[in-house]
């Protein structure tokens, strides 16, 4: 087996395990209420009041892990890449701020409740997080493009399949900034008034995390390989970031029905918990059901992860030499 073969199988290993790191940090997230529930004999109203207990430790670890690994974790186009690190960034800032303080019954506290040092703790962590940003950003800045983009291009030799090009084009551009602009609003919002983005920061960034992972996961049905293919962001070549389902109808591989079923049953049930939640929110009886739509949420994500995982892993049939190398052998 040749040099390049061997590397590039390597970093294919590397990506799986990569996405199964994931899984096992959001099931660390999972516990953490049921470690407050052993080690504090209450059940926290919420998964993140798990701040607040036993289960801190667990609940903290798993959020940066989880938000260290999707936003590395390469996206299979630049709308799912940037989604992905917008996502990321927000799974940091969950774990990094605590959210609002609550009663056993779940309802919210007054603003005076909300304890001093806790503020504290969120404004130091988000400082942290902020210079930790702009280190990122100048070490990618140094980082080669191809390099960024490996394994995904834009197809320009045929047009968008629907729409105008110079409007979809316009739309992509806008999508592959989203994830700096959003950063670069939080942060000029966190230096002109720190004092609300400490204590809301939480909240915040817990809602667009479930939206951008909610997308992700609609990207993957067939209206989302349409809008896809509008915005002519359809990945090309042999990428060590594989595709199957999503793009067979256009590389000419089966489509495998089942993982389509799956993240459209996921990306509607995202869709869905939002929505009871935003009612329940808008009735003022939210507080009664937050664990519940929490864990809805987490276990779609997960559902979808392990859905999307295992079908780029059968994006192709090993041969014999492939087999032996994924096995260790």
């Amino acid at each position: 087996m040749d040099r390049p073969t061997v590397i590039r199988k390597e970093h294919r290993a590397t990506y799986y395990l990569l996405r199964i790191a994931v899984i096992a940090a959001g099931s660390l997230v999972m516990s953490a209420p049921l470690l407050s529930r052993i080690g504090d004999g209450i059940l926290p109203p919420s998964i993140s009041d798990s701040w607040y207990y036993d289960g801190q430790i667990a609940f903290v670890m798993g959020m940066a892990a989880a938000g260290c690994l999707l936003a590395i974790i390469r996206g299979n186009t630049a709308s799912e890449q940037s989604l992905l690190n917008l996502a990321g960034g927000c799974a940091l800032v969950v774990g990094a701020a605590a959210c609002w303080p609550k009663t056993a019954a779940g309802d919210p506290l007054g603003p005076d409740a909300y304890p001093e040092e806790v503020q504290t703790a969120n404004t130091i962590n988000l400082v942290a997080l902020i210079v930790l940003v702009i280190a990122a950003a100048v070490v990618a800045a140094r980082v080669p493009a191809d390099l960024i983009n490996a394994g995904r291009a834009h197809r320009t030799e045929d047009p968008p399949a629907q729409g105008g090009a110079g409007g979809a084009r316009v739309i992509l551009r806008v999508i592959e900034l989203l994830c700096p602009l959003v950063v670069g609003g939080a942060i000029v919002w966190f230096i002109l008034d720190t004092e609300t983005v400490a204590r809301r920061a939480h909240g915040s960034a817990a809602v667009l995390l479930f939206l951008c992972l909610g997308v992700v996961a609609f990207l993957r049905t067939p209206p989302g390989i349409s809008v896809l293919r509008w915005l002519d962001d359809v990945p090309v070549g042999d990428s060590v970031v594989p595709s199957s389902s999503d793009f067979s109808l256009a590389n000419g591989r089966r489509w495998p029905r089942i993982f389509s079923a799956i993240y459209s049953v996921v990306a509607v049930g995202m869709l869905t918990v939002v929505g009871f939640a935003f009612v329940m929110f808008q009735l003022g009886a939210v507080s009664e059901w937050i664990i519940e739509i929490e864990f809805a949420l987490l276990s779609l994500f997960l559902v979808f992860w392990v859905a999307q995982t295992r079908d780029a892993w059968m994006e192709e049939t090993p041969s014999p030499s492939e087999r032996e190398f994924a096995l260790g052998t």
